[in-house]
């Protein structure tokens, strides 16, 4: 009977070091974590302009591209439906592919859906890629919090406020100068340069996740390191199911809502005689809320 209970007592205890628990987070440190910090900081800025700019230049977009009033409309409509679809599918997309390729696709088809937008003559095209880079959006900013959980729950505060920061400032720089930089091309193909802008920031945004695989395989304790090689850990281990926040669910309609309508809003109602102040005020606007 002693040896049965000692038999069943070193089962136990090998079956609860076997046991595939909930993955523990890989929290980086030093050149790891700052790789990972400019990651999701890089994205988090990014979350802004591809929808904002579109406003100050939605009228030389219609005049070039021949957009009826149904599509201009549709056009100022996207970030909220991409924001309420794509983002009800993105925990089950990071569930699915893993959290890390999920971030990392969103910010594919953030850069190229802005790039597919500048380069295109077609309306039809202009509308598909604005899906595209929406949905990118869309998908990031639900999953970013996430990640920063998962990567830096003893620092999460002081990332929290470096993520704000970070998205503030996308919101600043869009309002700021996408007019004036299509002013500067001029013409009636400025708009494309105003746009273009963002295909920069966002494919500059994508340099720091090169590394993060080598960082979260040199930060994974030994058994786990082919799931980090593979970047494939399943969301309910990463919290997925913890992204809703019903305060900024509610928040975002408002924004979203008025937002393309502040350009015309401020050129027509304003005494204002450039894009340059309309942006300036636009930006005061956004960093505001």
């Amino acid at each position: 009977m002693a040896e049965q209970g000692e038999h069943s007592t070193t089962t136990k205890e090998s079956d609860a070091v076997t046991a595939p628990g909930p993955a523990r987070n890989i929290v980086p440190t030093g050149a790891g974590a700052a790789i990972l910090g400019a990651a999701i900081l890089g994205t988090a800025f990014n979350l802004r302009p591809g929808a904002v700019a579109l406003g100050p230049e939605l009228g030389p977009v219609r005049a070039a591209l021949h957009l009826p009033d149904v599509v201009a409309s549709l056009l100022t409509t996207l970030p909220l439906l991409c924001f309420a679809l794509v983002g009800l599918a993105s925990p089950w997309a990071a569930k699915t592919c893993g959290l890390h390729r999920t971030v990392i696709a969103s910010l594919f088809f953030m850069a190229v859906g802005q790039g597919m937008r500048a380069l295109t003559d077609s309306g039809t095209v202009f509308v598909v890629a604005s899906v595209g880079a929406m949905g990118g959006i869309a998908a990031a900013n639900v999953l970013l919090s996430t990640l920063a959980k998962y990567h830096f729950p003893q620092r999460l505060g002081l990332l929290s406020a470096a993520y704000g920061i970070s998205l503030t400032l996308g919101v600043a720089a869009a309002g700021v100068l996408t007019a004036p930089v299509a002013g500067f091309f001029g013409g009636g193909e400025g708009w494309r340069y105003g746009l273009g802008l963002w295909v920069v920031t966002a494919a500059a945004a994508t340099i720091p996740w090169v590394f993060v695989p080598r960082v979260i395989w040199n930060h994974s304790p030994p058994r786990r390191q082919a799931d980090a090689r593979s970047l494939t850990h399943k969301g309910r281990q990463h919290g997925v199911k913890q992204v809703a926040r019903p305060a900024w669910a509610g928040s975002w309609p408002c924004s979203w809502g008025y937002s393309p309508c502040m350009p015309t809003l401020f050129s027509d109602g304003c005494p204002v005689s450039s894009p340059e102040q309309v942006s300036l005020q636009l930006t005061a606007a956004y960093c505001l809320g």
